[in-house]
């Protein structure tokens, strides 16, 4: 006699396995040529008229006859931060600081001093951060011609 097969442990004893349906599905019916629809993988070509670019006049960013300007920019606009950092860069600058304070703002810069381990302080106090960095750069002109 061949013993009858259990059902596993985890299943239940009254386990019956899934029974095939007797649901027939009919395939959709084909869509006719004329109504498929026709997908592109690129939009089409548009011509498109060429915009127009404008650029400013070299004064603008403070070039005069070629050479850039050595003043600062007025206080409505901005800093030259790359020809401040290689003006003080170029005088040996080992601090640069700006803050913002509630009265304007006040710059800072400390270079190597006459004697050998010193270090000379520059600072100015403005409303507008333009102003302060010109006055700053002033002060740095005025010690460096007097050595």
């Amino acid at each position: 006699m061949v013993p009858q097969a259990q059902p596993p442990a985890f299943m239940p004893s009254n386990f019956q396995p899934h029974m095939q349906s007797n649901v027939q599905v009919q395939a959709p019916a084909p869509v006719p040529v004329a109504q498929r629809q026709v997908i592109r993988a690129q939009a089409p070509d548009e011509a498109k008229a060429p915009s127009i670019i404008s650029m400013p006049a070299p004064e603008h960013f403070g070039i005069q006859n070629g050479m850039v300007a050595k003043s600062i920019a007025p206080s409505n606009q901005q800093v030259d931060w790359a020809m401040v950092h290689a003006r003080l860069r170029s005088a040996g600058s080992v601090t640069f600081q700006s803050d913002k304070t509630s009265t304007g703002h006040r710059v800072l810069c400390m270079i190597p001093g006459k004697l050998p381990g010193s270090l000379q302080r520059f600072e100015s106090q403005d409303e507008s951060e333009s102003r302060a960095v010109a006055k700053l750069l002033e002060k740095l002109n005025e010690w460096e011609s007097g050595k």
